[in-house]
């Protein structure tokens, strides 16, 4: 695989490297915490599903 530092952002060969591989096939839910404008912590559990090539 070429070096991940000479692919641009967004190109789809990133998604063959290893870490790549690692994180989709892993079950670990993902969360994104931010602070509301009235000063509250907000957390968004996420999940998100990648088709195997060739699928629809």
């Amino acid at each position: 695989m070429t070096a991940t530092t000479a692919l641009p952002q967004g190109d789809v060969r990133l998604l063959d490297h290893p870490v790549a591989r690692r994180l989709l096939a892993s079950t670990e839910l993902a969360r994104v915490a931010h602070v509301a404008p009235d000063g509250t912590p907000r957390m968004l559990p996420m999940l998100f599903h990648v088709a195997a090539r060739g699928r629809s």
